[in-house]
């Protein structure tokens, strides 16, 4: 029962954070349009769809196994937990280093931050790491339920 919970929570958790980066992103994008800025018309929305995509089916599925072996090999939950959260670690701040790598390399628009460029930094590197971590949970849970079933 606590499994099915802990995925519960972790699936809602992360709907609430790729709501929130969808929304960050549509505002930005309309600060950036409203300044002049030309934004690609792929770009100009995001939905929770599009950032819920960020995660290939591929990624999930040896992630998955990845936990089972851990499952297997009797790592408690909240060391697999613990695990999950320095992947997130790794992961959302390596995201978004990545993406801002690209788009200054493009087109950097100064002056254009939703918030100021220091708190968009922060901002969004907290996003990332906290939209890995729920997706990392949901499938630490998932993977533990699946192997509490199969016992």
């Amino acid at each position: 029962m606590a499994l099915a919970l802990g995925i519960l929570l972790s699936v809602t958790i992360w709907v609430g954070v790729m709501q929130i980066i969808a929304w960050t992103w549509n505002q930005h994008v309309s600060k950036l349009a409203a300044s002049g800025q030309r934004v690609d018309a792929r770009d100009r929305h995001m939905s929770i769809s599009r950032v819920a995509h960020y995660h290939t089916v591929g990624w999930t599925f040896a992630i998955f196994l990845f936990f089972v072996l851990l499952d297997l090999a009797d790592f408690p939950l909240w060391q697999m937990l613990g695990f999950a959260g320095l992947l997130a670690l790794v992961y959302g701040t390596g995201a978004i280093t990545r993406g801002e790598g690209e788009w200054v390399g493009k087109d950097d628009p100064q002056g254009k931050a939703l918030f100021g460029r220091r708190r968009d930094a922060l901002w969004y590197r907290v996003l990332m790491v906290a939209d890995w971590a729920a997706y990392l949970a949901c499938i630490v849970f998932g993977a533990a339920l699946t192997m509490e079933a199969l016992a």
